[in-house]
């Protein structure tokens, strides 16, 4: 086969693909780029609960999910966004985590952002600290794979960021 002839199946081939994953390419841009213009917000919804070891009470653990109106995916990925503070400030709802998971969720994953046990402000941060908030995130991953089917959550794809403590 001449050298031309090669040159010509290859740029036939190269065209062929890109014409083919034209669709799968407009399709990626769900999750890089706001495609949903409206964000509805569910507050303050229980995962679970805890002994808070400083206080000695139950505390009810919570979220705030955010998802796109207007969607119809069958299984969205999830974010779940942990706030910082020091483990002994912070709350989920605070402007930049209400903001990273608005954004979120206008580029179609469902967010949330979920608040843990915090420590007294005068004690110093331990291990145990960050075990306690380790165990809220890990309970509220386990309540959102255990309601994938009504969040409409594909359970295999849950990411956690935070900042800080987070």
């Amino acid at each position: 086969m001449s050298e031309l002839n090669m040159k010509k199946r290859l740029i036939i081939l190269i065209a062929g693909t890109c014409c083919w994953l034209q669709p799968l390419i407009a399709q990626s841009t769900r999750y890089r780029d706001p495609i949903f213009s409206q964000v509805q917000l569910r507050k303050d919804v229980a995962f679970g609960s805890a002994v808070n070891r400083y206080t000695q009470q139950t505390q009810t653990l919570r979220m705030d999910i955010y998802e796109p109106q207007g969607d119809s995916a069958a299984a969205r990925p999830c974010l779940v966004m942990v706030h910082g503070g020091g483990f002994y400030t912070g709350r989920k709802n605070g402007p930049n985590y209400t903001r990273v998971c608005n954004e979120a969720a206008q580029r179609g994953y469902l967010a949330v952002s979920i608040d843990y046990r915090l420590r007294p402000k005068s004690g110093k941060t331990t291990r145990i600290n960050v075990i306690d908030a380790a165990h809220d995130m890990k309970a509220a991953v386990r309540w959102l794979r255990k309601n994938k089917a009504s969040l409409r959550l594909d359970a295999d794809r849950i990411s956690c960021i935070g900042s800080s403590a987070g």
